[in-house]
């Protein structure tokens, strides 16, 4: 079982959110202290509360993490975020791929989320879920996910 950080962080419609930040994901994972009850750490998720960084809770929960959404996100004024490239912004994804890799080398790890691309505008996708923007990021991700396994060989 994997708990999935609420998207976004933050209360929507005055309703609370459970699991935004390393307090919330250490209570439900203490709730039930079992290496069966896990986290599915969404990186865009927890990018997208400018209180996390994701980098820390990686390190912090590699053990109890049994699923990886690779996905960034750009933090703007006022709480609000966007995509970003899943190469740049507050996901620091190359890092992550080195925490999980070296920590929970058998980790599934998949991109989520990809930006809008030129041509997919018109095609009805839902945000987030456009054809040539996750192969892009699928094309991003694949890259440094080659760069993190040689480095870990010439370890």
């Amino acid at each position: 079982m994997c708990v999935h950080p609420d998207d976004p962080p933050f209360q929507m419609l005055g309703l609370p959110r459970i699991v935004t930040d390393e307090a919330d994901i250490a209570w439900f994972l203490n709730a039930v202290d079992n290496p069966h009850n896990g986290l599915t750490f969404c990186a865009g998720s927890l990018s997208a509360g400018e209180h996390n960084d994701t980098r820390v809770l990686a390190r912090k929960f590699a053990s109890r993490t049994h699923f990886v959404h690779l996905r960034s996100t750009k933090a703007l004024p006022g709480g609000n975020f966007i995509e970003s490239s899943h190469l740049d912004g507050r996901g620091h994804l190359i890092d992550l791929i080195r925490i999980f890799e070296a920590e929970n080398p058998a980790l599934p790890m998949r991109v989520d989320h990809g930006r809008t691309m030129l041509g997919d505008e018109t095609k009805g996708y839902n945000p987030g879920y456009s054809f040539h923007g996750r192969m892009l990021a699928l094309a991003q991700v694949e890259g440094m996910m080659a760069v993190v396994r040689d480095e870990l060989a010439q370890k």
